[in-house]
């Protein structure tokens, strides 16, 4: 009987858009046999989508310059054997989330060690700073990095920064009668999301193979 592949899944959410590639890709992972255990990162201090001001958007894009922690709930025990752990979230000025971050001080070693680790980043678009520093990090505390997942906004430049500025400070650009003729709406589209579903089955097939070579070598992740 063949064996029964399990994923452990710890991704952040700001806006909603790494749970919508999580909840594509597991459902995938799951179509093909697989089980899923998935950890939603909660900091302790609440934060909201849409920021309640401008003047709290630019502190907080200051503040994540620094790559500023934020502590997050804890979680039951992760104590099963996982196939592979795939982490997720947004890129914040070039990084990893605060609570990605925080949850990789303080549950990282223990959870990645000796895992293929998968990163899946949520991004507008500048996601390089924020992979090199999780496979860092990743190689650090003993894990296997795979070839990380990469999502960006698809919306050309500058329409892209300029209407994910607008939608976090609250406004809605793809109403505006310039901005809107280039920024159809915030977030990723139904056929990225259909991608990371599709990427969720290809997952299931790699760590199904690699158990037959040995090997892990046939993952090549995906980058828009």
């Amino acid at each position: 009987m063949p064996k029964t592949l399990k994923i452990l899944c710890v991704y952040y959410s700001f806006s909603g858009q790494t749970r919508k590639l999580v909840q594509a890709l597991t459902e995938g992972f799951s179509q093909e046999g697989g089980e899923v255990v998935v950890v939603r990162l909660h900091p302790l201090k609440k934060m909201t989508f849409p920021f309640p001001s401008l003047l709290s958007t630019l502190w907080m894009m200051f503040r994540t310059c620094f790559r500023v922690r934020d502590k997050v709930a804890q979680h039951k025990a992760l104590a099963e054997d996982f196939d592979a752990v795939l982490i997720g979230g947004p890129t914040w000025s070039y990084s990893p989330s605060g609570p990605v971050l925080a949850w990789l001080d303080r549950e990282g070693r223990k959870v990645l060690f000796g895992q293929k680790t998968l990163p899946l980043i949520s991004c507008r678009g500048y996601w390089k700073l924020h992979y090199r520093a999780l496979k860092r990090a990743i190689l650090a505390m003993g894990g296997k990095p795979l070839n990380p997942l990469i999502f960006t906004h698809p919306v050309k430049e500058p329409w892209r920064s300029i209407g994910v500025f607008l939608s976090l400070i609250g406004k809605q650009p793809q109403k505006m009668p310039v901005i809107g003729r280039h920024y159809p709406g915030y977030g990723h589209s139904p056929e990225q999301i259909e991608e990371a579903r599709r990427l969720g089955s290809a997952l299931a097939f790699m760590l199904r193979d690699s158990y037959d070579r040995h090997s892990i070598s046939g993952w090549r992740g995906r980058v828009d």
